[in-house]
């Protein structure tokens, strides 16, 4: 058997030039898409509004200039920002509250031994109601206007009102009783005296300033006297002074819990703009909130 050797000529030139017309068009596409995509990237970006501070939020431990601390606050809630104010305004309570109780005349005193001027008088009228509606003008008089108040510091030598003398004074009815001819009514003017006033000097000022008094509405009949009585110094145990004192105190400590804990419960952000609003007005020493550390979240997931 005769072994021969077909040869065909085979023309792939058509094959060839189809397949690559297709690959062209691939090409084509997807170069196409790709520039369409850069496109619209920018487009985007250029609509969006940019907060620098926005993407760093999670890494920042503080704030450094009113810039950022502005993008900050433009990202948090209007609880969060509410929560911030009220904090700060809180503050300034403790801070006057703080100021009150290093100043004030009444936490000079040691309740325990405590010094007390008592100067008393007697209001007579024909009757026990004229006698109790004048003695309470005196009353008034000492209790609610800044008159009383300002005098005696003028005596003391003590015109700064951080001192708060009002404080230390006080009036009010003692007794009552009826006579035959009249009706009497014995009031008494106190003050607590810090250990370098003078008794006397103290003494000579609430009697000229209560029988210098002009009434408001006087007495028309003639059967009304005002009479002074007697001046009397006690030093003892004044449980009044421990509660007026605590009662400062107590509320000074419940303000600093709100405080502590509302400014807790804000978010890490917050707590950020927070302590840099502290540090502007001179109390983040004492006020500070701690900032945690920042969270760093690594995606391990196998796509």
């Amino acid at each position: 058997m005769d072994n021969k050797i077909r040869i065909y000529d085979v023309n792939l030139g058509p094959a060839v030039k189809a397949l690559l017309s297709k690959w062209m068009i691939l090409l084509i596409v997807a170069i196409a898409t790709a520039l369409l995509a850069v496109i619209g990237v920018k487009l985007v970006k250029n609509h969006i509004p940019e907060h620098p501070i926005a993407d760093d939020v999670e890494i920042i431990m503080e704030i450094t200039d009113d810039e950022m601390a502005g993008e900050l606050e433009a990202l948090l809630s209007d609880e969060e920002k509410s929560v911030i104010n009220i904090c700060l305004e809180r503050i300034k309570k403790l801070e006057k509250t703080k100021e009150y109780m290093a100043s004030a005349a009444l936490f000079k005193l040691d309740p325990y031994n405590a010094r007390r001027l008592i100067v008393e008088y007697e209001a007579s009228a024909d009757q026990i109601i004229k006698a109790r509606g004048i003695t309470s003008q005196y009353i008034d008089y000492v209790n609610k206007d800044d008159r009383y108040k300002n005098a005696l510091s003028e005596a003391v030598g003590d015109n700064d009102d951080s001192y708060h003398i009002s404080d230390l004074i006080s009036a009010g009815e003692s007794t009552a009783l009826s006579e035959d001819d009249a009706s009497i009514v014995r009031i008494q003017f106190g003050i607590y005296l810090l250990d370098d006033w003078d008794y006397e000097t103290v003494v000579n000022a609430i009697r000229n300033q209560i029988e210098e008094y002009v009434l408001p509405e006087p007495p028309e009949d003639e059967t009304f006297k005002f009479t002074y009585v007697k001046d009397t110094e006690l030093r003892k145990y004044y449980p009044d002074i421990n509660i007026l004192q605590n009662n400062a105190l107590n509320q000074y400590n419940a303000d600093i819990s709100f405080v502590n804990y509302s400014a807790s419960t804000l978010t890490r952000s917050a707590k950020i703009l927070y302590n840099y609003t502290l540090k502007n007005n001179g109390l983040y020493e004492e006020y500070n909130v701690e900032i945690p550390e920042p969270t760093v979240t690594t995606d391990n997931t196998n796509m």
